[in-house]
């Protein structure tokens, strides 16, 4: 003889289907926004990376003599150093000298450039700094001396 016996309902097993619960069983329903159904606020962090540094300000600063020959040509030569050069020799013209540095280089101390003209005609001198004009001059005749300072 067989016997097959059929048992239903609630025996403390877990389901995980979709099974409604037993009519004996009592249910709890959390409220709609109840922290039970509200997902775990998470912390958050925020990386702000550093702004980068601003890039360093240089300004290229151009001395030029214009003319015939310079018999010589003496300058302040920008930067902290404050030194005076000189060219004696003669130069024949035009003559340009660059640097290129930040404005503190310069700004403190100045910019000045001087030339004597080595005969007759005209000599001219200027000092531009990022392409723009700063100082002109210009002298005529023998031996004649231009200077230009901003």
């Amino acid at each position: 003889m067989i016997v097959v016996a059929a048992i239903t309902g609630n025996s403390g097993n877990k389901s995980t289907g979709n099974s409604a619960p037993s009519a004996g069983t009592p249910t709890a329903t959390a409220p709609a926004n109840s922290p039970a159904q509200q997902p775990a606020a998470q912390p958050t962090t925020t990386t702000v990376a550093p702004a980068p540094p601003p890039a360093p300000v240089q300004d290229t600063i151009v001395y030029t003599i214009t003319g015939g020959h310079a018999g010589n040509i003496t300058y302040i030569q920008p930067g902290e150093s404050f030194q005076e050069s000189q060219i004696t020799d003669r130069t024949k013209l035009p003559w340009s000298k660059t640097w290129t540095l930040d404005p503190s280089g310069y700004e403190q101390f100045g910019l000045t450039i001087e030339a004597q003209n080595s005969g007759g005609g005209t000599i001219g001198c200027s000092i531009t700094v990022d392409g723009k004009v700063i100082a002109q001059n210009s002298s005529s005749g023998e031996y004649a001396v231009v200077t230009c300072s901003p």
